[in-house]
């Protein structure tokens, strides 16, 4: 076989690093008009107030179904920052957007614009830039005493409000639905057309808790639950305990918690979940009452809200978790 000449590998190798760079400042740029369309919506009032808080995580949902995973809810949340801080497009969107993901972490936009600036002039690499950045951060101040035992949390309290099945109506003015129908928030996303006539809850604020059963216990704080959002519609969704942190997996305390939810909620045991808002991880941050096995009443989902054990507190009271910030 020939060799390939020299010249001609150096002449291709330049045209793919080109067309690289030329490809990754057209994604910065799309990222950054992203970024503006996200701030947009939530800043355009009744919508915002409506859909502001789930708007990233619903059009990750989407875009990673069409578009693949750099759409995200954290790249999405990065997009938003990006223009937050670059309210005009930047002029150094010859950086890629490794490199402007690095420069987020600075709050300062004009020792942010220097670090750009020196990144272009020496053509840094995202890593050196990553290291000029850690370097602005200010070291943390070592205590010159032995902090004091932490200060002693209150008990985590069991939840109020669990009305089941209440719904919100959904008022868009810019939506025409068919006559005498009426569109309802049944929470976790789902919306569905009623007749106006139709006997159900309705509340400005739903108290957001569902009948569900366990599909999988994933460690002490998180599950996967199937949830019963009414009418005949199930999701199937993360929940994340409220209010406490169990260990990691991997250490003898997170498999030890790890085992005893799962020894108290095997897979299809009946619960109730009060949901608040979503995590950072996208997962539903909950709190969770359920029966014992022997109780013979532990599917009736009145009796839960009446008697059931609040697992969140549970643990807390079992040493095997602590009360989260």
């Amino acid at each position: 076989m020939k060799p390939i000449q020299k010249a001609q590998y150096q002449t291709i190798l330049k045209n793919v690093i080109t067309l690289y760079e030329r490809t990754q400042t057209t994604v910065v740029e799309m990222y950054w008009q992203v970024g503006k369309w996200i701030v947009e919506v939530e800043q355009e009032g009744e919508p915002a107030a409506r859909y502001g808080e789930y708007l990233i995580l619903r059009l990750s949902k989407d875009l990673v179904k069409r578009c693949g995973r750099g759409f995200s809810k954290r790249n999405l949340e990065r997009m938003r920052q990006f223009f937050l801080q670059n309210p005009i497009a930047p002029a150094t969107a010859q950086l890629t957007w490794t490199h402007h993901v690095e420069l987020l972490r600075i709050a300062d936009p004009r020792v942010r614009s220097s670090i750009s600036r020196r990144a272009l002039k020496e053509n840094l690499t995202s890593k050196e830039v990553r290291a000029i950045v850690f370097s602005q951060e200010e070291p943390r101040p070592v205590p010159l005493t032995r902090p004091g035992p932490p200060a002693k949390r209150p008990p985590l309290p069991r939840p109020r409000d669990l009305t089941l099945h209440t719904f919100a109506k959904v008022i868009d003015k810019d939506r025409t639905l068919p006559a005498g129908t009426m569109l309802i928030d049944c929470g976790f996303y789902v919306y569905r057309h009623l007749p106006v006539k139709t006997r159900i809850t309705l509340a400005a604020k739903p108290s957001y808790t569902y009948p569900a059963f366990v599909e999988r216990v994933v460690d002490g704080d998180t599950l996967w639950a199937v949830i019963d959002v009414g009418f005949g519609t199930e999701v199937r969704e993360k929940l994340r305990l409220r209010g406490i942190d169990t260990p990691e997996l991997g250490t003898r305390e997170g498999e030890s918690a790890k085992r005893h939810v799962v020894k108290l909620l095997p897979k299809g045991t009946p619960i109730v979940i009060k949901t608040y808002r979503n995590d950072r991880y996208g997962r539903f941050v909950a709190d969770v009452l359920f029966c014992p096995d022997n109780d013979k009443a532990a599917h009736d989902p009145a009796v839960i809200i009446q008697g059931g054990i609040f697992l969140n507190a549970h643990l807390l009271d079992k040493g095997l978790a602590a009360r989260a910030e």
